[in-house]
């Protein structure tokens, strides 16, 4: 209705990495799931909430480590990938991966909440919300007309899906501590990516753009994001979290 196949094609490029990302971060935390809800028929509250902040970290260090490269060098690695990149390809992916972020953090907090077996608000609540996205899109498309206006509006709604989330896990489970979750959980991982950023940055504003930047964009994320995964797993924590990921 309002732009051609071009952008067709952009949006299905930026779809697909989003899918790739989410599916590679996805993994840790549905290796959590089982004793999530484990811990919580049992009623243990505390475990539960510490298996929560724990696959968090998990989750958004391992998301990061590959996503951030990605967004970082993303002209790059589309024009290694296509031969002809089509126009509004770069930013759709950049916004969709961003937020597809906040989508995987909203499917951590869901988690929780399914693991009350009372699914009913999160369904109704959240689906209305997503479903006014579209008739808003529309009329941010017919007032800007360009695709990226449209992509950064799904971005703050998909933003706003945690907080939603928040509200009714905290109504379902309300011995569950929102705070200790954002600060042990988000914060610290957030505070890994952040320096992940932070260096690559710096990176790229020292070299100019090619194969060799991008390999050490990735060995500067593995590193930043590895050492955050493995100080997460470590000590006495390290057995009992892989038996986790295996399971």
């Amino acid at each position: 209705m309002f732009f051609g196949v071009i952008v067709n094609a952009a949006s299905a490029i930026a779809t697909q990495i989003q899918g790739v990302l989410l599916t590679f971060g996805s993994n840790v935390v549905l290796a959590f799931k089982p004793q999530l809800i484990q811990q919580y028929s049992k009623q243990n509250i505390a475990e539960m909430q510490k298996l929560a902040e724990e696959s968090t970290r998990l989750s958004m260090l391992l998301f990061g480590l590959v996503a951030i490269p990605v967004v970082i060098e993303m002209p790059y690695i589309l024009h290694l990938w296509l031969s002809d990149v089509p126009a509004y390809t770069v930013s759709l992916t950049r916004i969709t991966v961003l937020a597809g972020f906040f989508v995987f953090i909203n499917s951590i907090i869901n988690i929780l909440i399914q693991a009350t077996g009372d699914i009913k608000a999160l369904s109704f609540i959240s689906g209305s919300f997503i479903l006014m996205a579209l008739p808003v899109a529309y009329i941010v498309l017919k007032i800007f007309n360009t695709p990226d206006s449209a992509y950064i509006l799904l971005m703050i709604f998909a933003a706003i899906l945690p907080a939603i989330s928040f509200i009714i896990l905290k109504r379902q489970i309300p011995k569950f501590n929102i705070k200790s979750y954002l600060f042990q959980g988000f914060c610290k991982a957030l505070l890994g990516l952040f320096c992940s950023c932070l260096l690559i940055s710096m990176l790229v504003y020292a070299m100019d753009e090619s194969l060799a930047r991008l390999i050490m964009v990735c060995i500067v994320s593995l590193a930043v994001c590895g050492v955050g995964v493995i100080k997460n797993i470590g000590g006495n924590n390290k057995f009992n979290t892989l038996c986790k990921i295996r399971k």
